[in-house]
């Protein structure tokens, strides 16, 4: 069409237009913005498509950020989980070997505490078996500086006292032919006792290997028992064996009534030996004769 063709029709257009009556031009306009928006469906119906599309993918998007920022943060919490448990397990392992180092050293310090308790015990034992023998080497330097103090005087009531312990163990010593020793010059009663006990132990089974001049091992105490015991061995022991061989012992006795009594113990042979003959052996038997 050319140019003076549309002008044409334009003003044939524009004349019907002009002819036309108001309703119709109404319709006229109506019909055309249908027609112009019927055109503009296919563009419009594009645009909603591409805009749901779009929600679509900003949708999926979020999803798969929200997706991905889920993942992350689990992965977080699993590393924060494991670290806190790697962590708790070198904190307990800490502890249990705290705690066994602790009971260690304890156990090393009961050990060293037994040790020491032992070992003074051992030094203990040791200084009272040392006090124990200085004591007993110097017992009798003690009683006789006892009696060296106590000789400057000495009461009637202990001189009485040390005649009948002397008069005392004379009664025992007949037995065997002896006599007491005198008490010294401020020997007390009881150091008197203690050294003839000690002196006669030697007869009696069960005191003779004891140190009686230990007061630990015998007291003051039991001295009666001690001494009447070694009194009791010697008057029943055997005259034969602490008399010599070759003689006669007397021993004087006194009877109830005070009348005195000689016996004699020893080998019979002292005595009548003087009148036995010589041995003889035969030495042939002479049948002839």
């Amino acid at each position: 069409m050319t140019e003076e063709e549309k002008l044409a029709k334009e003003k044939a257009d524009a004349a019907r237009a002009d002819a036309e009556p108001e309703w119709a031009k109404n319709l006229s306009a109506k019909c055309d913005a249908v027609m112009s928006r019927m055109d503009s469906m296919p563009s419009l119906v594009k645009a909603d498509a591409e805009t749901a599309e779009m929600a679509a993918d900003k949708k999926r998007a979020d999803e798969a950020k929200e997706e991905e920022e889920k993942k992350k943060a689990d992965a977080a919490k699993a590393d924060k989980a494991r670290a806190d448990a790697e962590e708790k397990e070198r904190a307990d392992k800490a502890r249990a070997d705290a705690e066994e180092k602790e009971k260690a050293d304890k156990a090393k310090a009961d050990a060293a505490k037994a040790d020491a308790e032992e070992k003074e015990k051992e030094e203990e034992a040791r200084a009272d078996a040392v006090r124990k023998a200085v004591d007993a080497a110097t017992a009798p330097l003690r009683d006789q500086l006892a009696a060296l103090t106590s000789a400057v005087h000495i009461s009637d009531s202990d001189e009485v006292l040390l005649a009948n312990i002397q008069a005392r163990a004379d009664t025992a010593l007949v037995n065997i032919g002896q006599k007491a020793p005198k008490f010294m010059a401020g020997e007390t009663p009881v150091n008197y006792r203690r050294r003839l006990a000690a002196k006669y132990k030697v007869h009696s089974d069960l005191w003779k290997d004891k140190d009686l001049s230990d007061r630990s091992i015998v007291a003051d105490s039991i001295l009666d028992v001690v001494e009447a015991q070694i009194y009791y061995d010697l008057e029943h022991v055997k005259a034969d064996a602490v008399a010599p061989t070759d003689t006669l012992r007397p021993i004087i006795k006194r009877d109830r009534t005070g009348r005195e009594i000689t016996e004699f113990v020893g080998n019979k042979r002292a005595w009548m030996g003087q009148f036995m003959s010589a041995p003889q052996l035969m030495v042939k038997l002479d049948k002839e004769a």
